[in-house]
C-alpha cells in the first residue's frame, strides 16, 4: 500500500545508531583502536603514572599526605612572627605547601583524575576554584616586591584566611547535608532567623 502522505513527507533518517555498532564491530574484528579524545589520552598517562595499589596502601599513603601536609601547615604558625614583622615568606609558602599536599592526599584514595573530576564537580567546582586562586594570591604577594610590607602582610593574612575557609567549604562539600547545616547556622546567628 502506498503511503498517503508521499515519501517527501518523511525525510530518510540516517543510521547513525547503526553505523556506530557497525563501525565498532569493524574495528574490533579488524583491531583497529577507537580514537581517544583528549581526556581518556590525559587519563590514560595520569594512570601510567599512578601503580594499582590495594586499598591498605591508598589509605596509608592518603593519611601520610594528609599528616604530612597538616604538619607543614601547622609548623608554618612557628613563622608567623616572621610575618608579622615583615618577612612572610616563610610562613606562607609553608602553610601553601601543607594545603596543596593535604588536598593531594585525595589522589591516593580516588586517583588523581577521578579527583580532578571531584574538583570539577557542580557543588564543588567555584570552591576548587577560589581555593586555587587564593593559594596563588598568596604565593603573589609573598613573592611580589612591588608592594609596602604593611598592606602586603595584611593582603598574605586575607588570602591565607580565604584560603582556609575556602578549605573547610570544600571538605564539606563531601559531608551530607553538612553545607546546608552551616548556612542555615549561620542565617540564624547572623540574621536573627530572617
Amino acid at each position: 500500500r502506498a503511503d498517503p502522505r508521499g515519501a517527501a513527507a518523511r525525510p530518510a533518517r540516517p543510521l547513525s545508531g547503526m553505523a556506530s555498532v557497525m563501525d565498532s564491530a569493524r574495528a574490533l574484528l579488524m583491531g583497529e583502536e577507537k580514537q581517544k579524545t583528549w581526556a581518556e589520552e590525559m587519563e590514560e598517562e595520569v594512570c601510567k603514572m599512578c601503580p594499582t595499589m590495594t586499598w591498605d596502601q591508598r589509605l596509608i599513603g592518603c593519611l601520610s599526605c594528609m599528616v604530612i601536609g597538616f604538619l607543614i601547615s601547622l609548623g608554618s604558625f612557628f613563622r608567623l612572627v616572621q610575618l608579622l614583622e615583615g618577612d612572610p615568606v616563610p610562613f606562607a609558602t609553608l602553610y601553601t605547601i601543607g594545603n596543596v599536599l593535604s588536598i593531594m592526599s585525595t589522589c591516593f584514595l580516588y586517583t588523581p583524575w577521578a579527583q580532578m573530576k571531584k574538583m570539577a564537580a557542580p557543588t564543588r567546582a567555584a570552591t576548587t576554584a577560589c581555593y586555587f586562586l587564593f593559594m596563588a594570591l598568596t604565593l603573589f604577594f609573598v613573592f611580589y616586591d612591588g608592594i609596602e610590607d604593611g598592606p602586603r602582610v595584611l593582603c598574605i593574612v586575607l588570602c591565607i584566611l580565604c584560603q582556609w575557609i575556602a578549605m573547610w567549604w570544600y571538605t564539606l562539600s563531601f559531608i551530607p547535608y553538612a553545607r546546608t547545616l552551616i548556612k542555615t547556622c549561620l542565617k540564624e546567628t547572623c540574621c536573627g532567623g530572617a
